[in-house]
Order: structure tokens, then sequence, then C-alpha cells
């Protein structure tokens, strides 16, 4: 049910959202802009429901990574809430100065490329991409963009993002014969 209704001469629209939530919105004193507000919103509503089509958000990357940031945090450990709110803070925002939407494929390997002619080693621009695809994904999830960058057709992972490949440690193994997880030395 939707309709286009005067009260106190303004116009006014009243519609289901794609959740079924019903919403009202005063629009102004023309009938035929409430009309056509109202024949977008629906048609918003229905590409959703029927063909699954998410309007990509208009948030900056700085906007979306705060609010990223509040989603997460209670979900990390916090040494790893501690990197990975460093690895935002320090590099990605830097990096992705626009909005979420225009972020692709191609930033993403140009922000690997700079980082390694930066010095970094491939161990930290593997973590620092790990915090970046999280996002990516939570931004799919949380319907902020319509679909992954970062994944082909299949979803899979494309070439150029896969990890780099970090050198092996030569650390001494332990009592048992092991060597030690992660590069740390005993």
């Amino acid at each position: 049910m939707s309709r286009v209704f005067s009260r106190n001469g303004n116009w006014w629209i009243d519609f289901k959202d794609s959740q079924g939530i019903r919403r009202r919105k005063k629009i102004g004193p023309s009938k035929r802009v409430a009309q056509e507000v109202l024949d977008g919103i629906l048609g918003s509503v229905a590409r959703r429901q029927h063909l699954g089509i998410i309007e990509e958000s208009s948030i900056g990357f700085a906007e979306f990574a705060d609010e990223w940031m509040r989603q997460v945090q209670p979900t990390l450990r916090p040494r790893s809430r501690e990197r990975w709110f460093g690895i935002v803070e320090q590099h990605l925002k830097p990096a992705f100065p626009g909005a979420l939407r225009v972020i692709t494929q191609a930033d993403a390997q140009t922000y690997v490329s700079r980082r390694l002619k930066a010095g970094a080693s491939a161990a930290t621009i593997n973590r620092e991409m790990t915090v970046l695809k999280h996002m990516m994904r939570r931004a799919v999830a949380w319907e902020y963009r319509s679909r992954n960058p970062f994944l082909d057709s299949q979803g899979n992972l494309v070439e150029g993002l896969k990890p780099l490949k970090e050198p092996r440690t030569n650390a001494l193994p332990d009592s048992r014969g092991n060597r030690p997880a992660f590069g740390c030395l005993l």
C-alpha cells in the first residue's frame, strides 16, 4: 500500500520500505513532485526486493571505516583490535580518501605497489590487505556496496590481490622439533 496525501498544505507520501516498515515523509507543496518521489522510492524498493539490486551508498571510506570499527571492535581480541585500528588510521584512510563506492581492484593493487616501494614487508602488506578485504566484505554485507570489488564473478579473489609471498623465518625449533608459527622467534 502506498499513497500520496495532503495535510496542512503539504503533500506527503506513505509507503512500506524493503523491510516492510511503513514510512511517511513530507515532500512539499506539489502533488506532482510527491508522486514522482513516491514512484522513485517504490522503484528502488522493487529493485531491491525482486532483483536484489542494492544502490551504492555515497558514504566516504573514512566514515565507513569509523562505522566498521564500531561494529567490529567487540569481536576482536585486544591486540588484534589495536593492530587493525592502527592499520586503518595510519594507512588505509590516507590511501583511500574518496567515497567507499569508488574503490576498485586497481586501487587496491596500486596501494600494494606503493607500500612495497615505501619499503613495507610482504607480511605487513598482507596484514593490511586482510583488513581492507574484511572491510569490503562487511560493506557488502551491510549493504553499503552492491558487490565486492576484490572478487570475480565466481566469488574468488581476483588474481592481482592474492597475498604476497612471505619469506620463511630461520627460527630454531622448540624441544619437540616444531618451528614457531607466524615467524615468531623463541
